[in-house]
């Protein structure tokens, strides 16, 4: 699933969107945002991501990282 369109000044992918790529539950996104594993920007009531941020993640995870 593409992530939304985003840049580091404006992050748009939210913690369902985010789950939904990594194939995880929100709950999990949301740990992941507790441990400093993900970090994101709260905007008003819920938390955004970019997609580099989304994109390091993906990369600790395919070197054997395990962000579960």
């Amino acid at each position: 699933m593409p992530m939304p369109q985003t840049t580091a000044e404006h992050p748009t992918a939210t913690a369902g969107q985010v789950a939904r790529a990594f194939n995880v539950n929100r709950k999990t996104v949301q740990r992941w945002n507790a441990t400093g594993v993900l970090h994101g920007t709260r905007v008003g009531r819920e938390m955004r991501y970019t997609q580099a941020e989304i994109d390091r993640l993906a990369r600790h995870r395919l070197i054997g990282g395990g962000a579960r």
